[in-house]
């Protein structure tokens, strides 16, 4: 967050506050704690619970991408997910609007978080190791 400077005359270092990236930080602070209850609360029959990981505004503040985690019922595709929840991009950017005292709201792009499974995944190799058995090969 604090840039190193150097006074070329003098040779003394001086820190200073990067401002923009401290802005970019507390919006997608706000946008996040604004839009999570909504996105938790989105009720559909193939959904099961979702959760916003990150908000990543760009510089401009034109677009954020929006990082959420799925723990559904039904495995469904990324992109599918993405399509349910586009359905509900209105309705956020209008509480959005409401809310946050901005100029220009960004413009909301879901981006489905795989980790959670991916860990769960290497815990399963890591237990099967562990317990002597053998590891199921993609062929």
């Amino acid at each position: 967050m604090f840039c190193r400077h150097e006074n070329v005359s003098t040779g003394r270092h001086f820190f200073t506050l990067n401002y923009m990236s401290y802005r970019i930080d507390q919006v997608n602070q706000l946008i996040r704690e604004e839009i999570s209850p909504i996105i938790g609360g989105i009720k559909d029959k193939y959904l099961g619970l979702v959760t916003v990981i990150n908000v990543e505004a760009t510089s401009d503040l034109n677009q954020a991408k929006v990082w959420i985690s799925v723990m559904n019922k039904d495995d469904l595709e990324d992109n599918e997910i993405i399509k349910i929840i586009k359905n509900h991009v209105f309705g956020i950017q209008e509480h959005l609007k409401k809310r946050l005292f901005m100029k220009r709201i960004p413009r909301l792009v879901f981006k489905v978080d795989r980790s959670n499974t991916l860990v769960a995944d290497v815990d399963k190799i890591f237990k099967m190791i562990e317990d002597g058995g053998n590891l199921p090969l993609d062929r």
